[in-house]
């Protein structure tokens, strides 16, 4: 059956193009119904599906590899090669004349005859190019890539229509949709060719091109690095590079290990340092810096190809630095090169810097060698430097015995400002409190006084609000902590700054202003699970007593009667006032004996907001915890429309709760919000039906949940995901397959999901037939059973010609 949204944006496509010619239209059999897979294989259940899968993965450094398709990040890159010198200046490419060429899109053939009729054939690499092309106009084509680049390894010849083609594509605006290594394939031969009729020094319309002597076989004849480069053409501007090697009667050949295509760019040559022989094997080798920048970040991975007769030798990125491009706060400098006094092989020495708090800048430096072939990096610290302000920058990460050292050490340096020497006592009372020595808290707290009659303001209202504590046997940290944040309640308007928020009494190294509240109870653990109860009585007064602001506690028994308390807080978080949070952060917590205190769900509202659900609404003898509030962030909503934030806790199993977090719910205004109503469990299977619902909506197979036993008791999304999603389970079904030896091995997991997954008349429900199909065919063919691959392929071109995967299988055979 022909589905409209194929002929729609096939319409689309070509008139986007304004193509002058008209392709003959798909001609597509009509569908008749699903033929049986041609084996029967046993159903197996949720642990054997993925034994086939490991055992393939532990092997798949043999058989047939693939390369997978590198795929963009949104991160602008730009990479460099620096070290080369060229031997002839690049072209500069003129701007070519449009010319007029056939559209290449695909038409799908009618089958002739049965499966027996035909045999496998190897798909062209035009037929792979165009439908490249026509994959990635579709509406879903990541999976697809793969599967071409593997059939692309397998067919490639060079030939000028391929050539041809290429630069069509780009007067057409297609380029961009070709797999970058389908591109640099042909490109590189194209280029090898031309070398053979017209030399080294060709001139090249479409590209610039800088050639590099190198000596990597020992031989009286040169080898050459080739850079390529055509704005136009190459995505994101990269270079990509070839080595080729020449003979004594001036023939080209093209080596077989190249740099991969995204390696490189010949914006800064610089022969003498990074095109040498690095190991000290006698041959050259090549050294490539690539940068990427984006996203406030920088990263230099420097890739290290060793000389081989074949070509160079790639190894993974041997080094990787990171640099932050805002705030400076840490980056890498200019790696600079010197030979070593010792074994006169190259040194690669990266100096890199960390700009700390309070302005305490640390360099330091590693140099790296290549002796042998192996990596030898030296790291050179010249440690932190002795002064009050990293003392306490060295504070902030160190444990508290620790933090105690360096802080006193700041404070008796007798050059601390007032407002810091406030920071540094308050810190030093906080860390000891954390220790449990509340005598020496006091003391620290006491020296305040000394700060309040300078007339200090911070200090002046910190004493204020730490005085009742004083008078307590012992310190709860987290009344402290909150005595620190109660003193930004009442700031004057010159400490408050529109984007940031509160600046109150402000410190060299601390944006905030007031000491910085170690009081979240994300980030002092230690003060719950130092609260000492009996698991069989509520903790609500223990907490309290400790200071913490707990709103909510209920108990969750499991149906093995392991028992957890859930402890819902409110704390509020004055420094976040003007980002449009509010000013409190509820969460939610739980306590089981086994694994102590765990945050379980987080939101930035407070507690009187929140609907609030506790019941067991599933049927299954556990409580079911549902939080919603209105979400006055959320963009997801119409204008007559309100956000709910919605979070829900429901039990699936014992001693196992997933959780449904940050999920959004539109609801108009007029009508009221009931979260009841979201919480039925209307066919008794243990999960809310709004739950069942989100996992379909995030293509999660539902029904393969109870079959899990997972170690933790609470879980995300993300724990779920390489199990019973299935886009992850086909994905790694189909990587998995292309480069194991053994794909065989695969082949109860492709039919089980095949069964599974592929009922449905709904387009969705054929295409992941089409797609499981294909690599069924895939693991006959490399297994050498030819009458059963064709008897696969053959049905996804007669039966599913709708699909994609149709294309591909018609690709692969041919008339006896």
């Amino acid at each position: 059956m022909k589905k409209v949204t194929l002929l729609i944006a096939l319409l689309f496509i070509l008139t986007a193009c304004q193509s002058r010619l008209t392709p003959a239209p798909v001609e597509i059999l009509p569908t008749p119904s699903r033929t049986p897979s041609p084996t029967a294989t046993p159903t197996p259940n949720a642990t054997e599906r993925y034994q086939g899968t490991l055992q393939a993965n532990q092997t798949q450094n043999a058989g047939y590899a693939l390369t997978l398709e590198v795929k963009g990040t949104g991160i602008a890159q730009t990479q460099t090669v620096q070290a080369l010198t060229p031997t002839q200046t690049p072209t500069i490419p003129p701007t070519p004349t449009p010319t007029n060429t056939p559209t290449p899109f695909l038409i799908l053939p009618p089958v002739q005859g049965e499966a027996s009729a035909y045999r496998l054939v190897t798909p062209s690499p035009a037929f792979l190019l165009k439908f490249q092309i026509f994959n990635t106009s579709q509406d879903e084509n990541t999976v697809y890539s793969d599967v071409i680049q593997k059939e692309w390894q397998r067919a490639y010849t060079y030939s000028p229509e391929l050539m041809e083609m290429i630069r069509n594509s780009v007067y057409q605006g297609w380029y961009s949709w070709y797999s970058e290594e389908m591109l640099m394939s042909v490109v590189g031969d194209y280029i090898v060719e031309q070398f053979n009729q017209k030399g080294l020094d060709f001139e090249e319309d479409y590209f610039s091109i800088q050639t590099y002597p190198i000596e990597i076989d020992q031989d009286t004849t040169p080898e050459w690095f080739i850079l390529i480069r055509n704005p136009e053409l190459i995505w994101s501007e990269d270079s990509f590079s070839i080595v080729v090697d020449q003979t004594e009667d001036g023939h080209f050949t093209r080596l077989v290990n190249q740099l991969p295509w995204y390696y490189g760019h010949p914006d800064v040559p610089n022969t003498n340092e990074q095109l040498q022989d690095m190991d000290g094997d006698g041959v050259m080798d090549v050294v490539v810096f690539e940068e990427q920048i984006g996203a406030g970040l920088t990263k230099l991975d420097v890739h290290i190809a060793y000389g081989r007769s074949d070509g160079l030798y790639v190894t993974l990125p041997a080094i990787t630095k990171y640099g932050d491009i805002y705030t400076d706060d840490y980056g890498y400098e200019t790696p600079e090169w010197y030979l070593s006094p010792n074994n006169g092989l190259p040194i690669l020495k990266i100096p890199e810097f960390r700009e700390l708090p309070w302005g305490c800048r640390v360099t330091t430096y590693t140099e790296y060698q290549w002796v042998g072939g192996k990596e030898r990096s030296t790291f050179h610290d010249a440690g932190f430097p002795e002064t009050p302000e990293c003392a306490i920058a060295r504070a902030q990460s160190a444990d508290h015995q620790e933090a105690i050292r360096y802080l006193n050490f700041a404070y008796n340096s007798g050059t601390l400002s007032p407002e810091n020497q406030v920071f540094v006592l308050y810190q030093l009372a906080l860390r000891h409190t954390l220790e449990g020595e509340s005598w020496a808290a006091k003391n620290y707290l006491d020296a305040l006084k000394d700060l309040e009659d300078q007339k200090i303001p911070i200090a002046v209202n910190l004493t204020e609000q730490i005085q009742p504590l004083l008078e307590e046997t012992e310190i709860s940290p987290y009344k402290l902590c909150l005595s620190a944040e109660a003193i930004a309640q009442d700031i004057p308007n010159e400490y408050w700054n529109a984007l940031q928020g509160v600046l109150a009494y402000p410190y060299e190294g601390l944006t905030e202003g007031y000491p910085t509240p170690l009081c979240n109870i994300g980030t002092i653990q230690q003060e719950l699970d130092s609260i000492k109860f009996d698991p069989n009585v509520s903790p609500e007064v223990p907490l309290k007593e400790r200071g913490i602001p707990v709103k909510l506690v209920a108990p969750v028994t499991f149906p093995d009667s392991t028992k957890m308390w859930l402890v819902v807080i409110e704390e509020r978080e004055p420094s976040i006032i003007s980002l449009g949070f509010g000013n409190a952060h509820t969460r939610v917590l739980g306590f089981t004996q086994k694994q102590g205190w765990q945050e379980l769900a987080q939101f930035f509202s407070s507690f009187d907001t929140v609907q609030l659900n506790l019941d067991d609404v599933t049927g299954d003898g556990v409580l079911d915890i549902a939080f919603a509030y209105p979400d006055q962030n959320s963009s997801q909503c119409q204008e007559d429309e309100t956000s709910y934030n919605i979070s829900v806790l429901t039990a699936v199993s014992e001693n196992w709760i997933v959780f449904y977090g940050e999920n959004d719910f539109c609801q108009p205004e007029i009508e009221p919000f009931n979260l009841l109503a979201l919480l039925e469990d209307k066919n008794a299977d243990g999960i809310v039906d709004w739950g069942v619902t989100l996992l379909e909506e995030k293509d999660y197979d539902v029904a393969l949940v109870a079959e899990i036993e997972p170690e933790q008791t609470w879980f995300y999304w993300d724990d779920l995901a390489p199990l019973i999603h299935k886009s992850r389970v086909i994905y790694d079904l189909t990587d998995t397959i292309l480069t194991s030896p053994t794909p065989s091995l695969l082949r109860p997991d492709l039919e089980f999901y095949r069964a599974r997954w592929s009922t449905g008349d709904d387009p969705a429900s054929e295409q992941i037939y089409a797609h499981l199909t294909y690599l069924l065919a895939l693991t006959y063919e490399l297994e050498g059973n030819e009458p059963q691959a064709v008897e696969l392929f053959y049905d996804l071109w007669a039966n599913h010609p709708d699909t994609l995967w149709a294309y591909l299988a018609a690709a692969r055979l041919e008339l006896k």
